[in-house]
């Protein structure tokens, strides 16, 4: 293990991943840490079993380096491990309520900029967090340099707008600032297919653009709330019977299109501070029934999925 100049880094400690191969890709399952203390900065780790291992080198005054893919075992000619060290950049700042007053004991969190939907979901050593103290500061360290995304949150308000930062090996990022928001509160009543009001469904909200997401259920009268938002765009969806849907018992032959046939969805754009009521399906008008047979190559299929669409209109069509 160097440092950027490749100069031997004498003490740190090893990290070693074992992976294992799973739908969302590699993922690591167990770990093994070796502290090392050696003038050529050299290590020997026994005993890995054969798979492949990221493995990492931790040493004061250092960022958190990229991993070292290795696998196990290696072959008789494979070069020896390099790891290099770049010096730790830092960032510090504030955390500020709405109304501009220091906000203590946010969580301020980095993540990578233009990360990706799945990014994170397999690593091993989580982005660097901290907590503001009593008058909103707050100080990340051990960074590695790059762009960031940089982000504060606290309970009752909605996180900060994202601040982009970018960092420098070695060097400290002073004075940014971090400004909770109020956030918004969407609230509603989820109608099921029959136009009753429906009470204990499953409600979940989305933010497409970083797909994330709150559950709750709708009350006794079929209502919902949701509270300190991020402002934007929404998706809301409501699931009248998400348990029983996804029950595998031999009766239950539902399953993934018993959710699509109930859901209701819509959308809502909002604002910081605004509250936005969503009306889920709803009561029946004039109701009509429809029936009829689908064919393919003369044959009756069964369990095809319908989709009713209402011509000049912009509602979501029905499954």
């Amino acid at each position: 293990v160097v440092d950027d100049a490749g100069v031997a880094v004498q003490a740190y400690e090893l990290v070693m991943i074992r992976l294992e191969d799973s739908a969302l890709g590699k993922i690591g399952v167990d770990d093994k840490r070796l502290h090392v203390e050696d003038p050529e900065g050299r290590f020997l780790a026994p005993g890995l079993s054969n798979a492949e291992w990221r493995v990492y080198a931790l040493a004061d005054g250092y960022s958190i380096p990229e991993p070292t893919l290795v696998t196990i075992p290696q072959s008789e000619d494979a070069d020896a491990i390099l790891i290099s060290l770049e010096p730790a950049a830092s960032a510090s700042g504030v955390v500020l309520n709405p109304n501009g007053t220091p906000a203590a004991n946010a969580r301020v969190t980095i993540k990578r900029a233009a990360a990706g939907i799945l990014a994170g979901i397999s690593e091993d050593l989580k982005d660097a967090s901290t907590m503001s103290d009593t008058s909103g500061h707050f100080s990340l360290e051990r960074l590695h340099s790059g762009i960031i995304d940089l982000f504060a949150a606290a309970d009752g308000y909605a996180s900060s707008a994202p601040e982009a930062v970018t960092l420098v090996a070695g060097e400290e990022t002073k004075g940014l600032k971090l400004s909770l928001r109020l956030g918004g509160t969407i609230t509603g009543e989820l109608f099921n297919k029959d136009g009753e009001l429906t009470s204990n469904a499953t409600i979940q909200v989305i933010k497409p653009d970083d797909y994330s997401t709150q559950l709750s259920k709708t009350d006794a009268e079929g209502s919902f709330r949701f509270e300190n938002l991020e402002p934007g765009s929404w998706q809301v969806l409501g699931i009248p019977n998400l348990t029983g849907a996804l029950d595998d018992s031999e009766g239950n032959q539902g399953g993934r299109a018993e959710i699509l046939k109930d859901m209701e969805m819509s959308f809502v754009e909002l604002a910081d501070g605004a509250e936005e009521h969503v009306i889920l399906g709803a009561p029946p008008e004039d109701p009509v029934t429809l029936s009829g047979i689908i064919r393919h190559h003369e044959e009756p299929v069964k369990g095809a999925t319908l989709i009713f669409i209402i011509e000049g209109e912009t509602t979501m069509p029905k499954i």
